[in-house]
């Protein structure tokens, strides 16, 4: 098994070069293969055309490294209407923030009616549960889909990044463009481990330029709720190992009645679905990760609360979907390898283009 990251490639041009397409089977495919990030539709206004240069043929590439936690893609195409529908993303449920470059090209968004232009150099902010739409000339983009979870402890209202500009400007801006670029140009090349030290770093990155760009006025009452939640998180993540832990403890620890803490934990889908989630969680990365010297799977299990082995088992596959043996024995290589045991959705009846980021994306930000 490779220890490279995986890497996921759609092109017309390859498509071309295999077989003789029509302009309206690589439309097609081009469709589905962008579908799960942004819907694409001809511009067909021919004065349109002519004034953003829009070629006749279909060329469009897309190109994705699987990163821990994060996607890096380059996009490019001749130039489309884009959208991202309220049926879109109830459909794909990804709940993703987009940080994107333009190296060349032009977009105008026209949702409610406003027109905000996202022109070359800069970064602009997409927020994956909301909705977009507006029109592109040829372009050459690289962008970063990060959770929502990986920002929420920043102290800025995470739901007025959507269409936000990181302006080209400002020398930290500036940097974390080259660094984009240079981290896509390189992933081939990454190892695991390697990728997953980038993945911190461009993490930590992200989040310091965003709290940079802070003049947002917050509601106070919504700031303490935030801030709540976080040091519930904080609170969940650092007693993982307690086997007393609770809803009950939790609020009496953080100061909440109980019914406050059932309030603020509904983002989390429950508290106790919450601190479920994190142990396992917490449980993979110690059987996969070198850094970590636990390989005791029963003890594992007994530490993290199941009350035995084969009930942490059956929850470690379920999510999981490969045993805690598996995983151990996978080592880091079991994190990248999720996908490949799962059936493929929606893959093109095409000889070129596996589309396996769609699976990505469901894995990492559903």
């Amino acid at each position: 098994m490779s220890d490279k990251i995986p890497r996921s490639q759609f092109s017309t041009e390859a498509l071309r070069s295999t077989e003789q397409f029509s302009n309206s089977d690589l439309f097609d495919a081009w469709e589905d293969a962008m579908s799960i990030f942004f819907r694409p539709r001809k511009i067909e206004d021919i004065g349109v055309r002519e004034k953003f240069c829009i070629p006749s043929y279909e060329r469009s590439l897309i190109d994705v490294f699987l990163l821990p936690g994060m996607l890096s893609a380059q996009v490019s195409s001749s130039g489309y209407h884009f959208s991202r529908s309220e049926r879109d993303i109830a459909k794909y449920n990804d709940d993703a923030f987009l940080l994107t470059f333009w190296e060349d090209g032009h977009y105008c968004e026209t949702s409610n009616k406003i027109e905000r232009n996202f022109s070359t150099g800069n970064i602009h902010v997409t927020d994956l549960t909301r909705t977009i739409q507006g029109y592109s000339t040829p372009h050459n983009t690289y962008g970063l889909f990060l959770s929502r979870e990986l920002l929420m402890d920043l102290e800025l209202d995470v739901d007025r990044l959507h269409l936000t500009t990181l302006h080209q400007n400002r020398p930290v801006v500036r940097l974390l463009r080259r660094h984009m670029f240079e981290l896509h140009k390189e992933a081939a090349g990454l190892n695991s481990e390697e990728a997953q030290a980038m993945t911190e770093s461009t993490s930590i990155m992200i989040k310091t330029i965003l709290s940079l760009k802070e003049h947002q006025s917050v509601n106070a009452c919504k700031l303490m709720q935030r801030n709540q939640l976080l040091e519930v998180r904080h609170y969940i993540d650092n007693n993982l190992y307690d086997p007393n832990l609770s809803p009950e403890k939790i609020a009496r620890e953080i100061g909440v009645s109980r019914a406050q803490l059932y309030r603020l934990a509904e983002p989390l889908n429950g508290v106790k679905n919450y601190i479920r989630r994190r142990r396992l969680k917490n449980a993979f990365y110690r059987l996969v990760s070198p850094q970590h010297s636990t390989k005791n799977i029963t003890k594992l299990s007994y530490d993290l609360g199941f009350k035995s082995e084969d009930a942490f088992r059956r929850a470690f596959t379920q999510v999981y979907l490969m045993s805690p043996k598996e995983a151990r024995a996978s080592g880091l290589q079991a994190y990248y390898y999720l996908s490949s045991i799962k059936e493929p959705v929606n893959k093109l009846a095409l000889p070129v283009g596996d589309l396996l980021y769609k699976q990505w994306m469901d894995d990492l930000f559903s």
